[in-house]
């Protein structure tokens, strides 16, 4: 199963996922390093609370991979979380 430590260190699990209000969303973008570099300072700015994270990547099979080093980031944050009042 699925379980995790929420920001206030509470062990959650997929049970008590699946009856929270507010369980966690990953937004993951694999790119250049350039690029992804520059969409991680812009989420930086966003996101007040969440965790960002940028790893070298590479693409097994799709048409970029040719394109050299590939970047992955990966943003979490909880499904309620708002940025300018926008989900």
């Amino acid at each position: 199963g699925i379980a995790s430590f929420g920001p206030a260190n509470v062990m959650r699990s997929d049970r008590s996922l699946s009856l929270s209000e507010d369980p966690p969303v990953t937004i993951t973008a694999v790119d250049t390093a350039e690029r992804i570099t520059a969409l991680a300072d812009e989420a930086c700015d966003l996101v007040g609370r969440g965790v960002i994270t940028l790893e070298r990547s590479h693409v097994v099979a799709d048409a970029l991979s040719d394109a050299g080093d590939m970047v992955h980031l990966s943003l979490h944050v909880g499904r309620r979380h708002r940025i300018s009042g926008k989900p």
